[in-house]
């Protein structure tokens, strides 16, 4: 999402900021004498030019305008990413990366079983949390949990650091919240890393791409 927002807000500010410097919007008069404004000899370069002595503020306010502006932009660029990047992902906890699923519990996990078979994983385990609650008679809204994973995608992980293997295989979970709403999370690679010391571990930026390329593909419509 990060690079999302500062491409957008790069190029607001690269072509506003041209905007400014070219003096497009600019009277006729003060943009004449906008060259000369910063030069030693401004003063008597004005007079020759038959510019008026306003000009030279003129172009000074516009400009700070121009700029207060384009930097607003920036801002209400940022602000309609962030909102629109949440409105498909949601807070998790720590190390939990969490994406909006529009289909239903079951479904939604039949879908990413589906998807990590297809790329070759195996599937170790499927929990159904609330089928477990209900045989001790407590009831649990619909949480199922998904463990898979494969030697391609760990050992790498774990010739980085051996203890990450404390975190593999692979998890993901599927559940609704009290308003109905279904989520899918999992752990975020980066996340697993620094928590075992191999931030700089180079296998964790493909994995971190192949699970969300998982987790997109169970939640597209």
């Amino acid at each position: 999402m990060e690079t999302v927002k500062g491409k957008i807000a790069a190029k607001i500010r690269l072509e506003d900021y041209r905007k400014c410097i070219d003096g497009r919007g600019l009277s006729p008069t003060a943009k004449r004498f906008s060259p000369i404004l910063d030069q030693p000899n401004a003063e008597s370069q004005r007079v020759a030019m038959n510019v008026p002595a306003t000009a030279g503020e003129g172009y000074a306010n516009y400009l700070g305008g121009c700029i207060r502006r384009s930097i607003m932009k920036v801002v209400q660029a940022v602000i309609v990413v962030f909102l629109f990047s949440f409105s498909t992902y949601g807070w998790g906890a720590d190390g939990l990366i969490v994406v909006k699923s529009p289909h239903n519990p079951k479904d939604t996990m039949d879908r990413l079983e589906a998807v990590v078979k297809e790329k070759g994983l195996t599937i170790f385990a499927r929990i159904d949390h609330a089928a477990g609650a209900a045989k001790v008679g407590k009831k649990l809204r619909p949480t199922e949990l998904l463990i898979f994973g494969n030697p391609q995608g760990g050992t790498p992980l774990m010739e980085c650091n051996q203890t990450i293997g404390i975190d593999l295989p692979l998890k993901a979970l599927v559940w609704e919240d009290a308003s109905g709403q279904v989520w899918l999370g999992y752990n975020d690679p980066e996340f697993l890393a620094q928590r075992h010391g191999a931030s700089q571990c180079p296998a964790v930026e493909n994995l971190k791409k192949a699970l969300a390329g998982f987790a997109q593909t169970t939640v597209s419509k």
